[in-house]
């Protein structure tokens, strides 16, 4: 497709890590595709949605979401901006022991179709220093592979919440609302929003749409508005050299000063400790 560019960041007999960047316009509708292996998706900055038997996914970086090989599958981008995503392919033999089996044990049980799992910030984190540390070639072999699989083991460990196993009872209207929700935060992304916007977005009163979307993502709205501008943010400043107010701004914190009290909150580090994540070798 004329809007994705994929770089390969390393590859062995193991995995491959490709960092894909997609610069969809708003609205655009891809056909249908097959994902070219087992694979698991991590976004790092934008959103998109992915549709594939009959489910409907949300690609943020509040979610790593997980393909089978041969997977057919559409992506719909509903805001302007596109996405950038960091893509782990997992050999066969491994694909069965790192994720299904985790991951079945998480929901119950596992189905042959793409997955969407909620990542805690620590991990957010741990995917941005990986993607940091294969940019900058700062990695032997070893180092790669081992901090792809910790990766994908943090990622299961960390699962918040997986809208198919907490809201299976939930209808497909609830379902509808809460991803029009997620919409409707990730076209005002750098703006203020408020709980009485949201729900008037998707015509739902506060209360109902608070529940909703607890059950559904494991996150409270206010929580998932926060972490996906900080995992934003993290991008940014990994990635680029611009001051820290600069940033700040562009992610809708206040000041510097709030975005590295936000970040040591939830990372444990600050900002400038984040810039300093490719500039040196994985411990």
């Amino acid at each position: 497709m004329p809007y994705i560019r994929e770089t390969c960041l390393y590859h062995s007999g193991l995995l491959t890590i490709r960092d894909v960047r997609c610069r969809c316009p708003r609205g655009h509708v891809s056909g249908s595709e097959q994902s070219s292996a087992s694979q698991l998706i991590f976004t790092r900055r934008g959103f998109f949605v992915c549709e594939a038997a009959g489910a409907t996914m949300i690609g943020s970086p509040n979610h790593v979401l997980i393909f089978t090989q041969g997977e057919e599958f559409r992506a719909v981008h509903p805001v302007d901006g596109g996405d950038e995503c960091t893509a782990i392919a997992l050999a066969e033999e491994l694909w069965e022991e790192a994720v299904i089996a985790p991951v079945g044990m998480l929901v119950g049980r596992w189905r042959e179709r793409c997955r969407s799992l909620a990542l805690s910030p620590q991990v957010q984190l741990r995917s941005a220093a990986l993607h940091a540390h294969l940019r900058s070639g700062s990695l032997s072999d070893l180092e790669a592979e081992a901090a792809a699989m910790e990766l994908i083991r943090s990622a299961g460990v960390s699962h918040l919440a997986s809208p198919e196993t907490v809201g299976r009872t939930r209808s497909l209207q609830a379902r509808r609302r809460v991803t029009r929700a997620i919409v409707h935060m990730a076209d005002h992304l750098g703006s203020p929003v408020t709980l009485k916007d949201v729900a008037a977005a998707v015509h739902c009163s506060p209360y109902h749409l608070t529940t909703l979307f607890r059950d559904l993502t494991g996150y409270s709205l206010c929580r998932y508005h926060r972490q996906w501008r900080l995992a934003s943010a993290l991008a940014d400043i990994v990635s680029h050299d611009l001051p820290l107010g600069s940033l700040a701004y562009l992610h809708g914190f206040s000041s510097a000063s709030h975005l590295t009290n936000v970040a040591r909150s939830a990372f444990g580090i600050t900002p400038r400790q984040v810039r300093s994540l490719g500039r040196r070798r994985v411990t």
